[in-house]
């Protein structure tokens, strides 16, 4: 099936294009489509303008937010290395415009490699063993405003321990933590740790998969 542009006179007197399926001729008014106007804007964007044109379309709204989140985390590995960076990703592409990643602590590595430490050092942050290490921190600068992620495939969930003592860390050095995530592989298990532990911290966001795709689902209870 081919696609291409096509108007009648009245359609092109309102200004508005079309998409027809086909070849211009249609069976019913049914296989013309009105794009959205902020579609037809990324339609002429140069290229320079493209990357930012696209971020803001698929941050418009809450809808395109969870779409861009279930197509960007469809192909999580199974490994906390993945999670880990699954969620990140999700983050970054959706919701958080002008942060940047700070930390990403896979097994207590980041605490004895040098990788992550001048990025922390750059805004005034360090962390001590005795300290709660996330996973994955990020960072908006501007705003001195953290999100923290603890991907889950054994235990860590964000419970109010650890809530409290990450912002206490926060604070401690001037930021505020805006959100706290915790991740999982899928649902079950998602279901099957808060079945028996019942253990997310109120006000903190979970991400689980739902068959093949993920979904930033909303805020613990």
């Amino acid at each position: 099936m081919q696609r291409i542009y096509v108007a009648t006179q009245r359609e092109l007197k309102a200004g508005a294009p079309l998409i027809r399926e086909g070849h211009g001729v249609g069976n019913s008014n049914n296989n013309a489509y009105r794009l959205d106007p902020e579609f037809v804007q990324l339609l002429v964007v140069s290229d320079d303008e493209w990357p930012a044109a696209l971020r803001d379309f698929v941050t418009g709204d809450e809808q395109r937010r969870l779409r861009a989140v279930q197509a960007w985390s469809a192909d999580v590995p199974s490994s906390h290395t993945g999670l880990i960076h699954a969620a990140v990703e999700a983050l970054l592409g959706t919701r958080l415009e002008g942060f940047e990643l700070l930390l990403v602590d896979v097994g207590g590595q980041a605490r004895t490699a040098s990788e992550w430490l001048p990025k922390l050092e750059k805004y005034g942050l360090h962390l001590r063993r005795e300290d709660r290490w996330p996973d994955a921190i990020l960072a908006n600068p501007g705003v001195c405003e953290l999100w923290v992620v603890d991907a889950i495939t054994n235990d860590g969930e964000v419970d109010v321990e650890r809530r409290t003592a990450i912002s206490a860390w926060a604070k401690r050095h001037g930021w505020y933590v805006g959100g706290f995530v915790t991740a999982y592989l899928d649902w079950r298990y998602a279901a099957q740790r808060q079945g028996r532990m019942k253990n997310i911290a109120v006000g903190t966001y979970i991400v689980g998969r739902r068959g093949r795709r993920e979904t930033l689902a909303g805020r613990g209870a």
